[in-house]
């Protein structure tokens, strides 16, 4: 309790943590050390499909826009879960819930009064919760040393073992974005494409720049958003419709959808 991580050092299963604990520097030594400073929503899909997003200023994240049904900037495709945004478990499981009432009466297989009473249970459930989430969000707020590491050696971009002062220099030599620092040392260029680190590479350059990390430019999403085997992609049963001419990206945003009427798109928004 109390206690500020500085540093570790060795290799498992000989490390050694370097705390401060009530002003007193101490360590302590373990086989394996696991950190948790906080949970953001993975948006390379939501980014990759170029839906709308708006900065999160709690969590120091971006998160897709939605409105209450999980319809995203683009009608045809709606979110839902942790990619919508860190709510907890169960908070998921009701996004999920809520995103299928309306899309069922988008499609009109129920009312929308149909829709409204199952929802609002769900709705008065995650409006209780969010509330007590606001307080946690705000108690247990990650650090700033967890996003801006202060010692240059700290490694930022694991796959590709680029460290936050290799991230700093490519900043003073005029990389102003996570796109142009990936192509100056390679952050971000690794298996993960970015999952892991773009965030933590975007923040290091907001604060070397001296301006907020929602002013710097978000990192280019190329596909594929996860490892995936030349075998697996040469099985693929893509069909011939719908794919001719068009990259995967392009049919999701030309996917076919039932257009609201006026009275259901007061609703949603």
């Amino acid at each position: 309790h109390g206690v500020r991580i500085t540093h570790i050092e060795g290799k498992a299963p000989a490390l050694q943590v370097h705390y401060v604990a009530g002003g007193t520097r101490r360590v302590v030594e373990a086989a394996t050390v696991l950190l948790h400073a906080d949970v953001i929503p993975n948006i390379q899909a939501s980014k990759s499909l170029r839906l709308d997003h708006d900065w999160d200023p709690v969590r120091h994240c971006w998160r897709p826009r939605i409105d209450a049904w999980g319809v995203s900037s683009c009608p045809a495709i709606l979110v839902a879960g942790d990619g919508a945004g860190i709510a907890g478990a169960k908070d998921a499981v009701r996004g999920g819930t809520l995103v299928a009432l309306g899309l069922a009466a988008r499609l009109g297989r129920i009312t929308t009064d149909q829709r409204d009473s199952l929802a609002a249970p769900l709705l008065a459930a995650r409006a209780k919760e969010r509330k007590l989430r606001a307080y946690f969000d705000g108690l247990f707020a990650a650090p700033e040393w967890t996003r801006v590491p202060a010692d240059d050696a700290t490694v930022v971009c694991r796959c590709e073992a680029i460290t936050a002062g290799a991230i700093r220099a490519a900043v003073r030599l005029g990389a102003h974005g996570p796109n142009q620092v990936k192509a100056y040392v390679r952050a971000g260029m690794g298996p993960c494409q970015g999952r892991m680190c773009a965030q933590s590479v975007a923040t290091i350059i907001a604060h070397e720049l001296g301006i907020q990390a929602d002013q710097v430019p978000t990192q280019r999403v190329r596909p594929p958003l996860k490892p995936v085997h030349l075998g697996d992609l040469a099985a693929m049963d893509l069909g011939a419709d719908g794919w001719t001419g068009r990259s995967a990206n392009e049919t999701l945003l030309h996917a076919p959808f039932v257009e609201p009427t006026a009275v259901d798109r007061a609703k949603l928004h």
